[in-house]
C-alpha cells in the first residue's frame, strides 16, 4: 500500500478555494453560468457553464451549486471538512468512469463545482421508468460501476455511499460514479493500516448489515454489499430488502434469492451470493469481482 499511502500525501494538501465576492466566479477565475438551471433539486442546483478559455476543451460542462444550508450539521461539517477535499482528490486522476473535475469553489451558504456535464437521469431514474435491466446490459453497466470502484480502493477511498441514485451516464455514454463528496478515507497513510469508517447517519437503502448494526466498519466491504444490492436494483427494477426491524436478513435474503434464481445465469447468481455475506471479510474484493465468470466467461440468458 506505499503507493496508496503516497498518493494520499497529496489529500492533505488540497485545499477548496474561498470566495471574497460571489462575482469573482466570473471576473477572477472565468466562469460563466446560463441563466436558467438545467436541474433543480433540494441538494442542488446545475447550470451550464463556460470558461473563457475553454478549460474543457469543447466539452460541455456545469456548474453543479449545493446549497450548505439544505445538509444536516453532521454532514455539513464532514463535506467542508473532508468530502469536497475528497472529491477534489479522486477526480485529479482523470478516471474514466468518474465525472471530469475542473474547480471547487465556496462562498459562505453555497459550493460551486464546475465539472462534466453528465445525463442528469440516475440509474434509479431509468430503473423506474424502464422497469428491471436485462443481464447483458447490467453486466456491460456493473463492469464499469466495479471498475471505478476498484480504482477508488487503489487510491485509499471508499465510496460509502454506492446506490442506483449515485450512478449516472456521460454524454458519451459511460457509466459515472457520482457522490464522492460523502466518500470516505480508509486507508491510514501514517501508520499504515486500515482505517475504519465510524457509524454515521449517512445510510441508505444498500446499506450493509454492518453498516446499520456496528459502530465501526470497514467501508470497502460495505462497497461491495452496496454494489451485489445495486445490481440487483438493476435486474428486478426494485431493492430487495426492506429493512424491516421484524424480520431477518436471511428471510428478505430467501425471498430475492428465489426469485434471482429463476430470473439470472448461474454466474451472476454466484457472484451475487459471494457478494452478499453478512461476514464482511468473507465478501469479494473488487479484483476478484472483475476476474469472476460473470464477467470474464459471461454468456447470456435466454
Amino acid at each position: 500500500m506505499k503507493k496508496v499511502s503516497e498518493n494520499l500525501a497529496h489529500l492533505r494538501t488540497i485545499n477548496i478555494i474561498e470566495l471574497e465576492n460571489e462575482i469573482d466566479v466570473s471576473l477572477k477565475f472565468g466562469f460563466s453560468l446560463t441563466n436558467e438551471p438545467i436541474e433543480n433539486e433540494s441538494w442542488w442546483i446545475i447550470f451550464h457553464a463556460v470558461h473563457r478559455i475553454d478549460i474543457s476543451k469543447g466539452k460541455p460542462f456545469v456548474a453543479r451549486i449545493l446549497p450548505l444550508d439544505s445538509f444536516d450539521q453532521q454532514t455539513l461539517d464532514y463535506l467542508l471538512h473532508d468530502g469536497l477535499r475528497i472529491l477534489k482528490y479522486c477526480c485529479h486522476f482523470h478516471h474514466l468512469h468518474l465525472p471530469t473535475l475542473y474547480e471547487i469553489m465556496r462562498f459562505h451558504n453555497k459550493v460551486y463545482i464546475f465539472e462534466e456535464m453528465l445525463i442528469y437521469k440516475s440509474l434509479a431514474q431509468i430503473i423506474i421508468e424502464s422497469g428491471p435491466i436485462n443481464e447483458s446490459t447490467a453486466r456491460l453497466w456493473c463492469k464499469q460501476i466495479v471498475t471505478a470502484l476498484d480504482f477508488l480502493h487503489d487510491i485509499g477511498i471508499a465510496h460509502n455511499n454506492l446506490s442506483v441514485l449515485s450512478v449516472f451516464f456521460g454524454v458519451d455514454n459511460l457509466v459515472k460514479i457520482t457522490g464522492l463528496e460523502h466518500a470516505c478515507v480508509y486507508w491510514n497513510s501514517v501508520e499504515k493500516k486500515m482505517q475504519l469508517q465510524r457509524k454515521s447517519k449517512c445510510e441508505i437503502k444498500e446499506s450493509a448489515p454492518e453498516v446499520i448494526c456496528s459502530y465501526f466498519y470497514d467501508p470497502t466491504k460495505a462497497d461491495i454489499w452496496n454494489f451485489a444490492v445495486l445490481l440487483i436494483c438493476i435486474l428486478l427494477g426494485h431493492y430487495p430488502f426492506i429493512n424491516d426491524k421484524n424480520s431477518t436478513f436471511e428471510d428478505e435474503w430467501k425471498n430475492t434469492r428465489d426469485k434471482i434464481f429463476k430470473t439470472v445465469s448461474a454466474e451472476c447468481f454466484q457472484l451475487l451470493c459471494e457478494c452478499l455475506q453478512l461476514e464482511p471479510n468473507a465478501r469479494l474484493t473488487t479484483k476478484q469481482i472483475l476476474q469472476h465468470a460473470w464477467f470474464v466467461d459471461f454468456v447470456d440468458v435466454q
